[in-house]
């Protein structure tokens, strides 16, 4: 999908796969900005997997916190595949972080509680994270943290 066009985002980079969705950097054509697009992976691309990602992107565009990953856009393509556009987080994630192996305990304590904060405005509005992990949750270069993937 490199160099492709969806909607008005042009797609520059793969950036992960996981069990429903691919993740790719693009550009914003629209607003000159880098963003993040998670489309449906082609396996999982039926009409209940449609539906569960819409559902994801509405709960989550809902939410308005410091350490939840904002959810620009949704959309289909012209063949029907869904995708949801969101920040693009640029940083690595827990999971990288914890596998150099030199994660002070002080920065780990603060990633706890800048996820647990991120659930618990999650958890007052009825959205329960379905998929949290290690590989969910970025540090971005300035260390503030991000949850992603919901998962719903």
């Amino acid at each position: 999908m490199i160099g492709q066009t969806i909607s008005h985002y042009r797609i520059t980079e793969k950036l992960g796969e996981g069990g429903m969705g691919v993740v790719y950097a693009a550009e914003d054509t629209y607003l000159g900005r880098l963003v993040a697009i998670k489309t449906i992976s082609p396996d999982s691309d039926s009409k209940h997997f449609r539906s569960r990602f819409l559902r994801e992107a509405r709960a989550i565009s809902a939410l308005s916190h410091p350490n939840i990953a904002t959810i620009y856009d949704y959309g289909e393509t012209e063949n029907g595949r869904a995708f949801i556009v969101m920040e693009f987080i640029k940083g690595e994630t827990l999971g990288d972080i914890l596998a150099r192996g030199d994660l002070e305990i002080s920065e780990g304590l603060r990633i706890i509680e800048s996820v647990a904060e991120a659930l618990s405005a999650a958890h007052e509005r009825g959205i329960v994270h379905r998929d949290i992990k290690p590989s969910n949750v970025m540090v971005n270069d300035k260390g503030q943290v991000k949850v992603l993937d919901f998962g719903l």
